[in-house]
């Protein structure tokens, strides 16, 4: 395979994460009307869970503890799901954190909501 093969496969892992607070609450990030989990691609190279870990802290300001692959999806590209807890860090202006109750009316993809349900039922 050609390295413009690889990076291409690699530009089409996309990493996400579901980041729950001890309180319980969802760290999700507003993309235009959207509130999304945070996530980014995969770089040559790395590891999934560092690159999670990069991910998040570059998408909220928010550090993470990456606990549990929770979900592996095709289609265009290929997204690479984990669990995580936050670490350290201040909450930058595009993130915030949400009540997992409060998901059914908020602009939420019905994808992102089912990922996010599975993820908090353990």
């Amino acid at each position: 395979m050609s390295r413009n093969a690889v990076l291409d496969v690699m530009q089409a892992v996309v990493l996400s994460a579901v980041v729950v607070d001890d309180a319980g609450l969802v760290l999700m990030v507003r993309s235009g009307d959207r509130l999304e989990l945070p996530s980014g691609p995969l770089l040559v190279g790395e590891d999934a869970a560092a690159g999670v870990a990069r991910v998040v802290a570059a998408a909220t300001g928010v550090a993470i503890e990456v606990r549990d692959l929770i979900g592996l999806t095709g289609g265009p590209g290929f997204g690479v799901c984990f669990t995580a807890r936050p670490a350290a860090g201040d909450l930058n202006g595009h993130a915030e954190w949400v009540e997992p109750e409060e998901l059914p009316v908020l602009p939420v993809r019905p994808q992102t909501r089912e990922r996010i349900e599975h993820a908090l039922a353990g």
